[in-house]
């Protein structure tokens, strides 16, 4: 009888045994991986900080602007109803051509901005200040002839000024 009763509490403590290793194998596996998908992440957020940071509205624009010095700079002339420095596009700004023409080819960057400028003049026009909202959307336009949205809320706005 001590035989069986020693058998037993063997074979119940085999099986005890291997549980516990592995529950052990088990939860360093777990935690490899959870340290794996920690770096990942890591990794991950550091690239999506550099893009953001590349595509940052207000690089986009300061990137602009340089281009638009440079221009000034080289003496290049400026075109039509195009302002010659940065400070009149700031000013003097209006769309290059009627709404609804054939859509011309804009550089990304030149779309980013415009972008960047519809964002801000939207965030403007929520706040019921639609001059300044104009004046950003213009830019926008200038910015990208294509860009359909800052189009739709100069209409919008004007008729709003209008009232």
């Amino acid at each position: 009888m001590k035989a069986i009763i020693l058998t037993g509490t063997f074979v119940a403590f085999i099986i005890i045994y291997s549980w516990v290793l592995v529950f052990s194998v088990v939860h360093h596996t777990q935690n490899r991986i959870d340290r794996a998908v920690a770096e990942e992440r890591a990794s991950c957020d550091a690239r999506i900080a550099a893009v953001k940071a590349q595509l940052s509205p207000a690089v986009i624009v300061e990137q602009t602007e340089t281009v638009e010095e440079q221009r000034v700079n080289d003496s290049v002339p400026a075109q039509e109803g195009m302002p010659n420095t940065v400070a009149e596009n700031q000013t003097q700004v209006q769309p290059t051509e009627p709404l609804g023409q054939e859509k011309t080819q804009v550089p990304f960057e030149a779309q980013a901005a415009a972008r960047a400028k519809y964002v801000e003049g939207l965030n403007y026009f929520n706040q019921d200040d639609y001059v300044t909202a104009r004046q950003l959307w213009l830019v926008a336009v200038r910015l990208d002839p294509n860009n359909v949205e800052a189009q739709m809320g100069l209409t919008k706005v004007e008729e709003l000024l209008k009232e």
